[in-house]
């Protein structure tokens, strides 16, 4: 049986620079050196770049042998309104679906849900790709353009969730997240940033915002093997009307509760675990919540 993931969103520009040598400067958690802006490093480099309502989003472009160009700048509504505004961020152990072999940050649908793509009636999320990564990414943003009054303009980046969590073959796996001596349950260390333009008083370079702890997940990654004598976890799921097992969950004290069936399971846990890297395929989901944010500056450093 597979299990559907519902997930949420977030989009960039893409440039992947050459790598320095590091030098002996202060160092992030990561290891990367760290300057008065963003860390110093090989990294690529996303736009997420606000517009006005009438903005019509442009068409896709290509090169001279038809191959179709893609970049490294997604755009939203500078107001947001009542629109959501969402990115879709693909990629996995293996790389992103359908385009293993991607080696830079693709933006493959550049528009968020406020513009609609060229011909089409309605918007959707903003979409893209992101080359694997053994070791996952250090990432960074920050606000760029005129500062404004009261703290603003802010952009905060909030978990959205999974669109898909799959094996090799496609399978969907199914995701249990981490339950801590409280009794709480966490999945990411962090769950949601807010990111602002410094005010028209503060001096220096603007200070990037170390998002890293969005993309570090907790807990258990499983398979519901056909062969059952590979089964080593039992989990209490609930089925949808497809079939599927939803809202699974560890036994407690050994009892699964009565509005539940207990599955089967072979399954790998991860403590803060590069988010794409608990699956050969990840998509994974951003919202944005922003107030007048014209270009936000988003990082991915690999790490070595």
């Amino acid at each position: 049986m597979r299990t559907r993931l519902i997930t949420s969103t977030l989009a960039l520009g893409v440039t992947l620079s050459a790598t320095p040598a590091f030098a002996a400067k202060p160092v992030d958690s990561s290891g990367l050196p760290f300057g008065n802006g963003f860390p110093s490093g090989s990294h690529f480099n996303l736009n997420i770049i606000g517009k006005k309502a009438e903005f019509a989003c442009p068409g896709a472009e290509y090169d001279l042998a038809g191959n179709q160009l893609y970049g490294g700048v997604i755009f939203f509504p500078r107001v947001q309104g009542n629109d959501p505004i969402t990115i879709l961020m693909e990629s996995g152990a293996k790389g992103p679906r359908g385009a293993t072999t991607t080696a830079q940050l693709e933006v493959t649908d550049w528009c968020t849900q406020s513009f609609p793509d060229l011909g089409a009636a309605q918007g959707d999320g903003a979409t893209l790709r992101l080359p694997a990564s053994a070791n996952g990414y250090a990432v960074y943003a920050r606000i760029t353009g005129k500062p404004g009054s009261d703290g603003e303009p802010t952009v905060t980046f909030k978990q959205g969730g999974f669109e898909y969590v799959q094996d090799e073959a496609g399978n969907d796996l199914i995701l249990v997240g981490k339950v801590e001596s409280d009794g709480t349950v966490t999945t990411y260390r962090e769950e949601e940033v807010t990111i602002l333009r410094t005010s028209s008083t503060d001096k220096g370079v603007r200070k990037a915002t170390n998002l890293t702890g969005m993309f570090e997940w907790s807990g258990l990654v499983c398979s519901v093997p056909t062969d059952l004598t590979l089964a080593n976890t039992t989990l209490c799921c609930g089925t949808d009307g497809a079939g599927n097992y939803v809202n699974c969950s560890l036994p407690v004290e050994g009892v699964c509760p009565v509005d539940t069936v207990e599955v089967q399971a072979t399954c790998n846990e991860y403590t803060d675990k590069w988010v794409f890297n608990i699956a050969d395929f990840v998509g994974y989901l951003w919202d944005l919540d922003t107030t007048g944010a014209y270009n936000v500056q988003v990082r991915f450093y690999p790490i070595p």
